[in-house]
């Protein structure tokens, strides 16, 4: 399992040289010192302009990469870590609470489109404590591990079917 430093490295990566990227109130400020030089951070609350790359926190995430629960940690009611009005962010990731004591993924099976009402912005990755994850057309799938961890561990925490790329690979500090 990620530590909360490992798990901000990780995050940091997806950025890349040139990118404008959008940091969510549940994003630890910490995740400054491991962005890569030439990345351009955009504050919550700057102008509403595109961003490359949004990095926000939520406690759960559908099987479709819909946010249902932003993170606790970031103080919204709701439950999520969403993108301030008139953002939009051509990559969005998904850093996916994990409760140590509970060992939980919380990913949730998406319900049917006429149930669920308005939508929110997707997800195109999540990235937690156990593994990052791929939000495709075809389902969620697993691409990486965190060290010591298995694809069986992490279907066993999710509460979705997910995929296992072929060629899993383990989570390291920077890709």
């Amino acid at each position: 399992m990620l530590s909360s430093q490992q798990l901000l490295m990780r995050a940091s990566a997806e950025a890349r040289v040139g990118e404008r990227v959008l940091l969510g109130a549940g994003v630890s400020r910490d995740i400054h010192r491991f962005l890569p030089p030439g990345v351009h951070v955009t504050e919550r609350g700057s102008n509403g302009s595109p961003v490359d790359l949004a990095l926000i926190t939520a406690d759960q995430i559908d099987s479709r990469g819909q946010l249902v629960a932003p993170s606790s940690a970031n103080g919204h009611a709701n439950g999520s870590d969403v993108l301030p009005a008139g953002y939009c962010a051509g990559r969005l990731v998904v850093l996916l609470t994990c409760p140590s004591r509970t060992r939980r993924l919380g990913i949730v099976p998406a319900e049917p489109a006429a149930r669920r009402g308005s939508t929110g912005p997707h997800a195109d990755r999540i990235i937690s404590a156990l593994a990052v994850i791929d939000v495709t057309e075809h389902g969620l799938v697993v691409r990486e591990l965190a060290p010591g961890i298995s694809a069986r561990e992490v279907q066993q925490a999710s509460g979705a079917t997910l995929l296992a790329e072929p060629s899993l690979t383990e989570i390291g500090p920077a890709r």
